[in-house]
């Protein structure tokens, strides 16, 4: 395949990474500090790549989704803590010497009371969990969904924005007092894994809530967040944790980023990045930078008018949560944009990898001949991937479809003719067959998205309408995509040579 093709591959950020062979030389530049992006450098690091760099906006690392009001008192919590993704980023920091006590999850009960399960069986559960027919499991908990969906009303402020930074939070804070409202509902641990498996809690929330509006961290904050991590939940004696006692996941992520560094990591902190503006007329948003013109790919990406008009650094009124998921999108956006910038000291080179959190499609610019990474579809799905897709300078799209199951283990193999054709004749059923194939997360969100809508509550995609000019294929777009993760490694390696 021509690399003068724009050749979009949808992949989560360090299995992109992993793919590329040791003789790749160009910059492998990193966006954001957070866990995805510390994850994405460690991968790389641990495979001999030595030409890595990290872009972070805000200055820091660790990300801002780890922290939540509860009772009026701050506390760190793990966004990823319940998924693959935490548990994978705890098996590189042991890999580097950091040593953990046995990790307890303390589930709120009446009154706040804890009872305690060790992380580890919970795990062991979740992946031994037996998943059943999809259709019966909807049938059988959509009634406890929307009874929990106000239970999730009555605890969670949907309106509530961190006040030191004018950022809306991922994880809304409790209402004072409100916490034994969760003893109202309960759901078997079974139905919770197997839909937590099957990535069905938001579809079930969207069809709960009748809108479209809510996004996945807005819609199942209760089921994700209902395990609530004390704020000593790191802690633990001098000689169980060599390199220190960790009393938070930002301080674990300053220590990752230490080891990066000791490793020849680059780290640029506090990139500049793009404003944002609005016509007073209401037109479309434009990128703006004083003396610098914005990169004709972002031109066209903004000028679909599909994306909000403010920072969210800038926001001081509540977003609805399709807005706040766009504005995370327009964010790296605009650090994509900044990092093009040729003109600038800390501009990465034109040819390149450029990676945006944990979902993310890779880009080849046939006009810069820049390598890059757009993160347009944002797990959930709420930010409008097609007015990215359909913008002229990424109409040319192609990629793999590629899909692993994760109760086996094992590649299933089918040319694309045949892929493709099974995404157009099989996706809009339900039936045993079909779901004894796609029981994974690794095709996450944008899998589901094809599902009958009157099963879903959601419109399912029109291929034809997001193919534009070339083919449209998705790749193991989990929205943290560790499952099977060596094998995953093995397959895309060999798929995306295919593509060199």
């Amino acid at each position: 395949m021509s690399l003068n093709r724009v050749l979009h591959i949808f992949l989560i950020a360090y299995l992109a990474c992993t793919a590329l062979t040791h003789d790749f030389d160009d910059t492998i530049a990193v966006v954001g500090a957070g866990y995805s992006g510390l994850s994405a450098a460690f991968t790389l690091v641990k495979k001999g790549y030595t030409n890595v760099e990290i872009y972070e906006s805000q200055g820091e690392v660790g990300g801002y989704v780890y922290s939540v009001d509860y009772n009026n008192v701050a506390h760190d919590l793990a966004t990823y803590a319940l998924t693959p993704a935490y548990w994978k980023f705890q098996e590189a920091m042991k890999s580097i010497g950091v040593g953990f006590c046995e990790l307890d999850v303390a589930i709120v009960q009446t009154n706040s009371t804890p009872v305690s399960v060790p992380f580890e069986k919970w795990m062991a559960a979740y992946w031994a969990a037996k998943v059943p027919n999809p259709l019966n499991l909807v049938r059988k908990v959509s009634t406890q969904v929307s009874t929990y969906v106000e239970v999730w009303k009555k605890l969670f402020n949907m309106d509530f924005i961190d006040t030191s930074t004018k950022r809306t939070n991922r994880l809304f804070p409790l209402k004072t007092n409100d916490v034994d409202v969760l003893a109202q509902f309960s759901m078997p641990m079974k139905d919770f894994v197997a839909l937590h498996k099957l990535d069905l809690l938001e579809p079930l929330f969207i069809q709960a809530t009748d809108s479209q509006a809510y996004g996945p961290y807005d819609t199942t904050p209760a089921l994700y967040y209902m395990v609530w991590f004390p704020p000593n939940l790191f802690n633990g004696e001098e000689n169980t944790v060599p390199c220190g006692t960790y009393n938070s996941m930002q301080s674990m992520a300053e220590h990752m980023a230490e080891w990066l560094k000791s490793k020849g990591v680059t780290f640029h902190m506090n990139t500049k990045v793009t404003k944002i503006s609005r016509a007073t007329d209401g037109s479309s948003p434009s990128l703006l930078e004083e003396g610098v013109a914005t990169p004709k790919l972002f031109d066209t990406i903004i000028s679909t008018n599909k994306l909000p008009s403010a920072n969210r650094a800038e926001v001081v009124t509540p977003l609805l949560p399709k807005e706040r998921e766009a504005a995370d999108t327009y964010e790296e956006l605009q650090m994509f944009s900044a990092l093009l910038e040729t003109n600038r000291s800390d501009a990465i080179p034109t040819t390149g990898f450029l990676m945006v959190d944990a979902d993310a499609i890779i880009a080849h610019d046939p006009n810069t001949g820049f390598w890059g990474c757009l993160n347009a579809e944002r797990r959930g799905g709420y930010s409008d991937e097609n007015a990215i897709l359909s913008s002229d300078t990424v109409t040319r799209v192609s990629a793999i479809y590629y899909y692993t199951e994760r109760a086996n283990n094992e590649r299933i193999d089918f040319s694309l003719d045949e892929k493709i054709q099974q995404v157009k004749t099989n996706l809009a059923t339900w039936d045993s067959a079909t779901w004894t194939n796609l029981t994974s997360r690794t095709f996450g969100g944008y899998f589901q998205r094809w599902r009958t809508p009157d099963v879903m509550g959601q419109k399912p995609w029109n291929l034809a309408d997001i193919q534009g000019e070339g083919d449209v294929y998705y790749v193991n777009s989990a929205a943290c995509g560790f499952e099977s993760v060596g094998h995953v490694f093995d397959c895309a390696d060999n798929l995306i040579k295919d593509f060199f």
